[in-house]
């Protein structure tokens, strides 16, 4: 039988699907057709494979480029982080000239810096962790050489404090967008941001809530293996990410906050706790602002026609579907797809003028395809205005004193 890998992290389902070389692995999918639903089976043999797509990318925002609808003062640099990775073969042979996430993520600010940049967003968005080494270096590209995560064993005997060996190399306005799928590293990365107050954070009401750390003991005679679970993560305000996660500053509406997701719903997952926090000094001042680039925010939103779809879906959710079948789901997400499809067609048709070329360059063509994906993401347009926003208040701030 196949097992059911709906609503699962990432990480859970690329272990699954994980295995030793050269054996097969069967896959079934569900696809939609003119009469509903089937399903197809296929049978994969198990070879490495290099993932461009799980790689940082980033892209910078120009004021010249923007829309009516979403008007940009600031050149805004985004860096999508979808996992923290690291080639370990790589690191063994070239140790200063590897592939990994925060090196990565480290050539993307330096670009931003030689460019210019005036506010950079960090999206870990259904990152659903890796490295906790990336993540601890990651975090010390923007707070410099400072504690960013304490692990204590499942004992209590031991309390390691890990640090950042790194010098922070972007000090500007830095946001972080996150959601319910954003788990284990990113929480730390995350949890490391808030408490120093260098970053806000911004999406759904909370992370999913991994802040365990496992451990895979073979059994003997192939019997298979054992995952145990060895220490936990707490921040180093002493909160830990275990259950609840780590709560955003700036709470955008999302269908993922009315559904029963994350770490806390899983059968006998660990409780909350907190220990002694440890000595740390925030790097930033982050928290005057947030009232303030709340009520903003929710002024822009009540007149977005995005976010009022979404509001709308999770009334519907909350009022029709909930608890839902994943058809049900799948039904919801396709009707408002729909919807915002033959909207984004009408803007089209009336913005569309008499004198279209008749070929476009395909560079132009790619780079507006790129522009309609992002002017699509609704969180994202919403976090560069927030980020917008707070650099204004900065400013203001800097002005009066």
């Amino acid at each position: 039988p196949f097992e059911s890998v709906i609503d699962i992290r990432l990480n859970d389902f690329v272990e699954l699907i994980r295995g030793q070389r050269g054996t097969t692995v069967r896959l079934q999918v569900m696809r939609k057709n003119e009469n509903g639903f089937d399903t197809l089976s296929f049978a994969i043999v198990r070879d490495k494979i290099i993932l461009k797509d799980g790689e940082a990318k980033a892209e910078i925002f120009e004021p010249t480029t923007s829309s009516e609808e979403s008007p940009s003062a600031y050149r805004i640099g985004v860096i999508e982080l979808p996992s923290f990775y690291v080639d370990f073969n790589d690191r063994r042979q070239n140790p200063n000239n590897y592939k990994s996430s925060s090196r990565d993520v480290r050539a993307h600010l330096e670009q931003f810096k030689g460019d210019g940049v005036d506010g950079v967003i960090l999206d870990l968005r259904n990152n659903g962790g890796g490295g906790l080494d990336e993540a601890i270096t990651m975090a010390g590209l923007f707070v410099g050489r400072k504690p960013i995560v304490i692990v204590r064993q499942a004992s209590g005997a031991r309390i390691t404090v890990h640090r950042s060996r790194e010098e922070a190399i972007y000090e500007g306005p830095l946001l972080v967008m996150l959601n319910r799928f954003s788990a284990s590293a990113s929480e730390i990365l995350a949890g490391a941001m808030h408490d120093y107050q260098r970053a806000i954070l911004v999406g759904d009401r909370t992370t999913f809530g991994k802040g365990t750390v496992q451990n895979i003991v073979q059994l003997p005679e192939g019997y298979g293996a054992l995952k145990v679970t060895i220490a936990q993560f707490y921040r180093v305000s002493g909160w830990s990410t275990q259950n609840r996660g780590v709560e955003t500053d700036m709470i955008l509406p999302s269908i993922n906050n009315a559904r029963d997701l994350g770490e806390s719903t899983l059968e006998n997952a660990l409780p909350w706790k907190a220990i002694s926090p440890i000595s740390y000094t925030p790097v930033g001042n982050i928290r005057r602002y947030i009232n303030e680039l709340q009520q903003y925010s929710h002024e822009r939103r009540t007149k977005d026609t995005d976010f009022k779809e979404i509001e709308e879906n999770v009334q519907e959710f909350l009022t029709n579907v909930k608890p839902l079948e994943y058809t049900s789901i799948l039904k919801m997400q396709e009707d408002a797809t729909k919807r915002k499809e033959e909207r984004d067609e009408e803007m089209a048709s009336a913005q569309k003028t008499m004198e279209n070329t008749a070929q476009e360059d395909s560079e132009d063509e790619k780079a507006s395809n790129e522009e309609t994906t992002i002017r699509s993401d609704a969180y994202l347009l919403e976090s560069m205005a927030i980020l917008e926003d707070y650099i204004r208040l900065q400013q203001r701030v800097e002005v009066q004193n």
